[in-house]
């Protein structure tokens, strides 16, 4: 019992350590030359918010692409976007971020620069262990996470390119009033210092998000809710983009024009003055009149637009209706998204140089 305790507080005190040195990606849960059937059973059977995985080539694997999913959600969202890649000869490591894996209640005490020091470091590693390039894609926070770790000095040389779904680059102005409101309360109960109103305040500060829909998984995929420090850290490490640099890495963003979540605002004009190399912007256009327009000021050889009748939100890296509502299934959607992204990064990938829900 006692040689017990003693391990126990040993791989406590020292677990860290050797996981920093084995490489973080060493305990992703994987699956080796999955055929198409392969995969849907080990998607549908992963345990995640509590899991990273990876999809892997015993040979002949082009080299590495790593996904960081959105806020409050979890790797299993990236699996259509990592299919994409793994389909076409890349290994691929869809992340756990930072913060997410056992109770909403870790986001309480996030900070921004965990995101970033754990996307840096995976990149890092993947990068010296398959000595080449990495191809790295963000769905929303994921997309903000992936950016600013292309603006490291250490790290840019080490990613091949960027890929964008509906990156949080800002957030809409009713999310950020709310933000404000709360900020403000909170503020408030802390002056009064009075318990009652304190817990009252940690329900208050907490957003109410669309619960599982993965009826076939064993586990759940996402949050139910979000403590706002999360997108507060989230507009933190946002505001840092002001304060730099243009990025020369090869990069395709994909927006819709009827995202509810992020500011199109804030995507359009980061799209324009950050990313000074190789690029292109993939615009989904719903039919909705009260939804944004094509943009005008994206030249037309960095622009593709894709019309769609269905109303697609924040879910635009989904392929099926498995995590989506049925008015945001958009099949067809990703299937011209994808097609595109090949012809752009995937399928040219090797010749190059370095120089998508959250419902607020």
């Amino acid at each position: 019992m006692r040689f017990g305790t003693w391990l126990v507080s040993i791989l406590f005190v020292f677990g860290p350590f050797f996981r920093l040195q084995a490489g973080e990606t060493d305990f992703f849960r994987e699956c080796v030359d999955c055929s198409v059937t392969e995969l849907d059973s080990f998607f549908n059977e992963t345990k995640t918010p509590y899991e990273s995985f990876k999809l892997l080539h015993s040979r002949g694997s082009k080299g590495p692409a790593v996904l960081f999913h959105g806020l409050g959600d979890s790797p299993y969202y990236m699996k259509d976007i990592a299919e994409l890649y793994f389909r076409n000869g890349y290994d691929v490591y869809s992340t756990l971020v930072e913060g997410h894996g056992n109770t909403p209640e870790q986001l309480n005490s996030i900070h921004y620069a965990k995101w970033n020091a754990q996307a840096e470091a995976i990149i890092s590693g993947l990068s010296a262990r398959y000595r080449d390039q990495v191809l790295v894609a963000g769905f929303s926070n994921g997309g903000l996470i992936s950016t600013v770790a292309s603006l490291n000095p250490n790290i840019k040389s080490k990613i091949k390119s960027l890929l964008l779904l509906s990156p949080a680059f800002g957030l809409k102005p009713s999310v950020q009033i709310k933000f404000k409101i709360f900020q403000g309360f909170e503020r408030l109960v802390q002056f009064l210092n009075v318990s009652v109103l304190n817990s009252y305040l940690e329900k208050l500060l907490t957003l109410k998000v669309r619960t599982n829909l993965c009826e076939n998984c064993k586990g759940p995929v996402r949050y139910n809710d979000i403590p706002l420090n999360a997108p507060a850290q989230l507009l933190k490490n946002a505001a840092v983009l002001k304060r730099t640099s243009t990025i020369e890495i090869p990069t395709v963003m994909v927006l819709t024009s009827d995202d509810k979540t992020i500011s199109l605002n804030s995507a359009l004009g980061t799209f324009r003055k950050l990313f000074s190399g190789e690029k292109n912007l993939i615009w989904i256009q719903g039919n909705d009149p009260k939804t944004a327009v094509i943009p005008k000021n994206i030249p037309a050889d960095q622009m593709t637009v894709i019309h769609s009748a269905e109303i697609i939100s924040h879910v635009l890296q989904l392929r099926t209706q498995g995590l989506a509502r049925p008015e945001e299934a958009n099949m067809k959607v990703f299937d011209g998204v994808a097609a595109k992204v090949e012809s752009l990064l995937l399928k040219k990938a090797s010749s190059m140089c370095v120089s998508f829900y959250m419902q607020l």
